[in-house]
């Protein structure tokens, strides 16, 4: 076991604890055409997404070139 790991002994009750959510995201999603997808979040953004590069290559597809979901939640990490 690692030092400072949590035991049955030395774990402390937390008494605020978040129960509800303070923000939850709303999005539609619609299917454009193929692999393309629209989402369009509460706000007013719209976001298109598919595939592209390695990822379009190995499945063969043809279709435009798109970010995927993921490239989106990279960058909204910060890279």
């Amino acid at each position: 076991m690692r030092k400072g790991a949590p035991t049955k002994g030395n774990r402390k009750h937390k008494e605020n604890v978040v129960s509800q959510p303070f923000y939850t995201a709303r999005a539609r999603l619609e299917k454009v055409e193929g692999v393309h997808r629209r989402a369009r979040l509460e706000e007013g953004t719209e976001i298109d997404f598919g595939v592209h590069g390695p990822i379009k290559s190995h499945y063969r597809i043809d279709a435009k070139d798109l970010p995927l979901p993921v490239d989106y939640q990279v960058a909204a990490t910060g890279g």
